[in-house]
Order: C-alpha cells, then structure tokens, then sequence
C-alpha cells in the first residue's frame, strides 16, 4: 500500500513537472507570438507611414517653395503632389507649366521631376535646387497655348538630368523620343538677371501677344512636319523584325538665354535609315541645321533611295519672316514620295517612270497656314525633266516643263514638252484668281493621245471617227476660262489625216475652230477642207 503510494507520488510529480515545462514552452512560444507581432505591426506601421508620405505628399508650403523657385525663370507651375521617392527624393508630380505673367497660356505637362534640393538655401530662401532629373517622363507641349481645343505635340521617354549652378543650366544629359526620331539634347543656357525697369503696360501686352505668336507658328510648323512624319516607318527586315529602332537619331547642342531663346545657338545633326513611305523606300538619310541670331538654317539635307538622291537646304528667319526659304535638288523616286506623303492627292492612272526624274524647286513655305491645292502656303519656281515614261499603257520618250506657284492661287506651267516617237506636244498653261489660259501646239501620229482619247467627255464627240497607225494630227490652239473652269473659249487651227469618220476614208481635214462656251457649247468651223478619194468639200 505505501508501494504503491510512492509510486504514485513519483507519477503526480513527474506529470506536474511536464505541465511546467509545457507551461514555459507555450509561454515562450507566446513571447515570440507577441514580439513577431509587434514586429509585424512596427513594420506595417512604417509602410504605411511611408505609403500615406508617399500618395499623400508634402503640404502647400512645400509646393508653394517649388512654385517660387520656378517662378525666377518665369515659369508658373500647378503641381499635382509631392512625394519622396526612397531612391529619387523629392518628386514632384503632375505639373502643369504655365506663362507666370499670362496664367491661361498653358506652356507644357510634365507628368513627374526628381528635384535635388540645397536644405540650408531653401531654410535661407535662397535658390535651392540643385538638379532636376526627368526619368522616362512624358512631355506634352501646346500648339496654341491660347485655345483650349489645341492640338498637341507628345514627347515620351524623357529622360534628363539638368544641373543648375545660379545663372547656368547645364544639360548634362537629354534624351527623348517624339515621332519615332530619338532626341539627344547637351548644352547649357542660362536665366538673364532682371535689371531694365518694367515696360509700358500697353508695350508689354504687345511684347507678350507677339511672343504667342511666334510661339503658336513654330509649334504650328513643328505639328505640320510631324504630321508629314506620321506617314513614315520603318521596313522590316527578312525576320519580320525592325530593320532599325526608330526613324532617325537626332543630335543637339544648345546655347543661350532663356529669356530669349531666338537667339539661342542650337546645331543638329540627323542621321538615320532606312525609312519607307508607302512605296519611297530611303536606303539612307542625314542632314544638319544651325539656329544663330533668330535664323534657322538647314545646312544640308540628303536622301538616297536606290534611283538617286535629293539635296535640300532651307532658312528661315524666325522673327522677321513668316516664310521659310528653300531650294530642293531630286533624283529619287519623287512620285512614288508624293504618293505616300500626300494619299489622298489624284495622280494620273497608270502613270509610270523607267528612268528617273530630275526635279528642281526653290521659293518659300509659309508657316502657320494648312495646305490646300487651291491656295497652297508656297512661292516657288522649279522644274521637272523626265526621261521614258507611260500613261496608261502609251510609251514616251521624255517630258520637261517649268512651273511658278504662288499663294494666291497662281500657278503657270511653261515650256511644256512631251516627246513620242510619232511626234511631240508643247505648250504653257497659266491659272490666276480671275481666270485661266492656255497655249499647246500638236503634231505627232494620234497613238500619242491615246490617254486623252480615253477622257468619257473627249469620247463622247469622236464616236463616229476612228484612227488606225498612219493617223496623225497637227494643231495650234489657246484658250480662256473662267477660275472654276466652267467656262471656256477655245479657238486654234486643226489638221487631221488618214481616218475614217463613219467608216469612209478622210484623207486631210484642216480648218480654223472657235468653241464657245453654253450647253451644249457654240462650234463654229472656218475655211474648213475635207480631203476625201472621191474628192474635196469646202466650206
């Protein structure tokens, strides 16, 4: 009996001694619970400290020091928020750039900044930044700043890194894309000292409504090339893949002064290829430019497709001159260029070049103004020679005709000489606001017309004739019209041969032609001859 009470002491204190070290276990394990979930919390509580720091940003004193800060280089700025990035610092998000002096002219969007920053200045409230960094940012810059249904010029992938040293701004480093053409941009300009005394109120509204306009021109010429650029890419190789990365690489190097950036020295330089424009294909393209003293200046512009090549230069000086001069030197594939850049242009059906046409321009493009075929924004005077062409099946041995084109609708085509191996066709044409002439003279066999022959409204009247090899005509003729073209008079002398009208043989028909203008229109025939086998008819 007191065996067996030991025995079962031994049992009670051997199973009091595991419920303790369990107890201890489990008090540890929660120990570790708590301090694991304290741990937990205390990092939670730092990510969304961080978090609330990071969305919700710095309050309007901060933005207001940025918006001062901006405000010495003219700029006024509306700043969505400003973070801290862990790695960037201080960023400044969504920031609308507008003229300080003209709040409504929205300048640029910006839609992120990393901002370097000089504590002890910015306590001092001295100039505290000392970098600002773009990094794959995007750029969105009005071509009217004025109009709020503007169009607008995207540049992405901006990536830039600006140092500020009081007065200078070095870019240190700048690049971005705009319209598939990647952008390198070095330099550095600097922010005038503000020491003449404020303008006339009336002489500065002049001043400010004449910086828009130039604005809104340069922009406005700027959206018109990009426009023209939209219509080229670049081919595929035989892997299907992009046989370069973008259209072209366009170098920078800037120089000058903020408050005046006319006067600013800028040289680029272009290089690129190839570039493919509906069926133009460009093997290689590069060129350079200079803006000195208000002038921009493209020094040198050169395609090569697999014809020949193009040369252009350009000027324009951009305060003085709405136009921008230029002169333009091709042996390229021209037509299948005008194609592609300008789709919905009418050219003649079935019109193809064996060899390649020369053509030749100079004159001025007027900036700020949208094309149109009846008033086009130019003043020009060129050339146009081309060796064996067809139309519409028809073969020619060369062509050659020199044009003038102004903006006010006139256009004059002189010199014109077509050749076919039967004969030749020449002849001038002029078109003014009021009215319209024209002068050709024809002598060739009338395999030569066969395209013109072709025309519903030339058909129509010559049903009853038909040609065979040996016909030929030869005719002088000038005529009028009215600007729409509704009206004409036509008057010339005409000689046909070996036809047949109605199905009997016409040796000779000449005689002298007055078409006047109604519906149907007035024709009068004089000294007329009709030269048949059987014999003549006069009249």
């Amino acid at each position: 009996m007191h065996a067996g009470t030991g025995r079962e002491r031994k049992k009670v204190f051997e199973v009091s001694q595991g419920e303790s070290e369990g107890t201890v276990r489990a008090m540890r394990i929660r120990r570790r619970s708590f301090g694991l979930q304290i741990t937990v919390l205390f990092l939670t509580g730092i990510v969304v400290l961080a978090r609330y720091w990071y969305n919700v940003g710095f309050d309007q004193k901060y933005r207001k020091l940025l918006s001062d800060e901006l405000a010495r280089y003219g700029l006024g700025a509306e700043i969505g928020r400003m973070t801290i990035d862990p790695v960037a610092g201080l960023i400044a998000r969504d920031v609308e750039l507008f003229d300080l002096r003209q709040p409504e002219l929205k300048l640029a969007g910006i839609n992120r900044i990393a901002l370097d920053i000089d504590l002890a200045r910015l306590v001092n409230k001295e100039d505290f930044l000392r970098s600002i960094t773009l990094t794959r940012a995007h750029l969105s810059l009005p071509v009217d700043p004025s109009d709020k249904e503007t169009e607008w010029i995207r540049v992405s992938d901006l990536n830039a890194r600006l140092v500020i040293r009081g007065r200078e701004i070095e870019i240190a480093q700048a690049d971005a894309n705009l319209a598939g053409i990647h952008l390198s941009v070095r330099g550095e300009v600097t922010r005038a000292v503000t020491t003449k005394p404020p303008l006339d109120p009336e002489e500065e509204k002049r001043r400010r409504e004449q910086q828009l306009h130039e604005m809104r021109d340069r922009r406005g010429a700027l959206r018109t090339v990009l426009r023209i650029l939209d219509r080229f890419k670049v081919p595929n190789g035989p892997d299907g893949l992009p046989r370069s990365p973008g259209l072209a690489n366009v170098e920078l190097e800037v120089h000058g002064d903020l408050a005046d950036l006319d006067t600013a020295s800028v040289r680029a330089t272009m290089k690129g290829g190839p570039v493919q424009c509906g069926d133009f294909l460009a093997e290689e393209y590069s060129g350079d430019a200079v803006l000195e003293n208000g002038e921009l200046t493209l020094r040198r512009l050169n395609v090569v497709d697999a014809l020949g090549a193009l040369t252009a230069t350009a000027s324009w000086k951009i305060r003085s001159h709405a136009a921008v001069d230029f002169a333009v030197d091709s042996s390229v594939d021209l037509l299948s260029l005008l194609r592609g850049m300008a789709p919905g242009v009418i050219f003649p059906e079935d019109f193809t070049v064996a060899s390649t046409p020369q053509f030749r321009a100079s004159g001025e493009f007027i900036t700020g103004r949208p094309f149109a075929w009846e008033r086009p924004p130019l003043n020009m005077t060129g050339s146009l020679t081309s060796g064996a062409f067809t139309v519409k099946g028809t073969a020619y041995e060369s062509l050659h005709g020199d044009f003038a084109l102004r903006d006010d609708g006139f256009f004059y085509l002189r010199n014109l000489d077509v050749k076919h191996a039967t004969g030749h066709l020449k002849g001038q044409f002029m078109r003014r606001a009021e009215d319209m002439r024209y002068e050709c003279l024809l002598d060739t066999g009338m395999a030569a017309l066969a395209p013109l022959l072709d025309i519903p409204a030339v058909q129509r009247p010559l049903l009853p004739v038909s040609w065979n090899e040996q016909s030929h005509v030869a005719l002088t003729f000038s005529g009028t019209g009215s600007a729409d073209g509704k009206t004409w008079n036509h008057h010339g002398t005409v000689d046909t041969r070996d036809y047949r009208l109605r199905g009997a043989l016409v040796r000779q028909f000449h005689g002298e032609i007055e078409v006047g203008p109604g519906r149907p229109p007035v024709v009068t025939v004089r000294n007329f001859l009709i030269r048949r086998e059987d014999g003549d008819i006069t009249g």
